[in-house]
This record gives C-alpha cells, sequence and structure tokens, in this order.
C-alpha cells in the first residue's frame, strides 16, 4: 500500500468542451482550468462545475476556476503584436489533425459534442491574429494593456489562477525571456492580489 500524502496535494483539471470534465472536477471538488476556450463556453463550464459542486457538498470559489490564455508583454503594441504572432503556430498546424484523429468517434459525449460546437463557430485555426485577440485567446500589448486585458477577464470569469502560455515555436530564447521578465516585472505584482 502506498502512503497518500495528507493533505492531498491541489489537483487541477484541465478541459475544453466537455460538459463532463467540468461536472467531474467539480464533484470533486478539484481546480478546473479551461484551455484556450470561448468565454461564453467557458463560463458555460464553469456554471456547469459549480452546479456538480454544490450537488455533492462542496462551496466552489475563484480558487476552484483557472484560465489558459497565450500572452506577451513588451514595450509596445508593435513588439507585442510581432512575437505575439508565433502564437498562430498553436492554433493553426496543431488544430489541423485528421478529425478522425483529433476527434474519434464516439470519443466525446452527445453534451461535449454540442459545448464542442459552440465552442468557436469559427475554428481557431482560421482565426485571424485581430480575430484571436479579440476572443482573449492571445492577450499582448504593453504591460498596461495586458493588465487591463487580464482585469477584464478575471472580472467576467471570476477565476483566480491565469495560466500563461508564454512562448511558442520560433519565439527565440531572448524574447521568451523578455516576456516573462517583463511580465514577472510589471503585471505579476499586480494581479497577484487581485
Amino acid at each position: 500500500m502506498v502512503p497518500v500524502q495528507k493533505p492531498h496535494p491541489p489537483i487541477w483539471v484541465p478541459g475544453t468542451s466537455s460538459p463532463e470534465t467540468a461536472e467531474w472536477a467539480g464533484a470533486h471538488g478539484y481546480t478546473y482550468v479551461a484551455f484556450l476556450t470561448a468565454l461564453d463556453v467557458t463560463l458555460e463550464l464553469f456554471d456547469m462545475y459549480r452546479e456538480a459542486s454544490v450537488s455533492n457538498g462542496h462551496t466552489p470559489t475563484k480558487e476552484n476556476f483557472g484560465y489558459l490564455l497565450c500572452c506577451y508583454v513588451a514595450d509596445t503594441q508593435e513588439k507585442a503584436d510581432e512575437q505575439a504572432k508565433h502564437f498562430l503556430w498553436r492554433m493553426g498546424p496543431t488544430t489541423r489533425g485528421p478529425r478522425e484523429y483529433m476527434n474519434p468517434v464516439g470519443y466525446r459525449s452527445t453534451a461535449a459534442s454540442a459545448v464542442a460546437a459552440r465552442r468557436n463557430l469559427v475554428p481557431l485555426s482560421n482565426q485571424s491574429f485581430e480575430e484571436l485577440k479579440d476572443n482573449y485567446h492571445i492577450v499582448c500589448g504593453t504591460p498596461d494593456t495586458v493588465l487591463e486585458k487580464l482585469e477584464y477577464l478575471h472580472g467576467r470569469l471570476g477565476m483566480e489562477h491565469l495560466i500563461m502560455y508564454g512562448q511558442e515555436s520560433k519565439m527565440d530564447h531572448e524574447a521568451t525571456m523578455s516576456n516573462i521578465g517583463l511580465f514577472g516585472k510589471e503585471v505579476l505584482p499586480i494581479i497577484r492580489d487581485w
């Protein structure tokens, strides 16, 4: 028998469009993190989580919710856009596999398929850079711009945890470290207190 750590370390459950995943995480009181989902779908999944959590005797708080997005911070909007365009690779080639490979028959429930259909009327791979920014899949800009967008997301989604996807494909080491450094110096100290 293997001993179980007490208290048990936190368990985080990622999801994109499966109601069952959000409900399962809620029923167990685990943190649920939405990965690159449209905001309205994220809210729907968070509501499903809350219902399952309450019906299983838990009291969900903002600590139970997280959101993953692609983020780049630079001194100017132009520099941020230039580097953030590398995230297009994440939204494009990596999501363009054969349908039967990416979503095999029987893999999703009917409910999950319905949520997935609402997830993005235009698939991420078909959205322009500006559309991805407008939809908050990519948040980039100066520290003030990024803070404004993150504050909006924090208020709208009511989540505590932000997963910052801050490096992609051809983004070089220097650009990656600049992003992490500026985010850590100018953004993190402010959002830490929200």
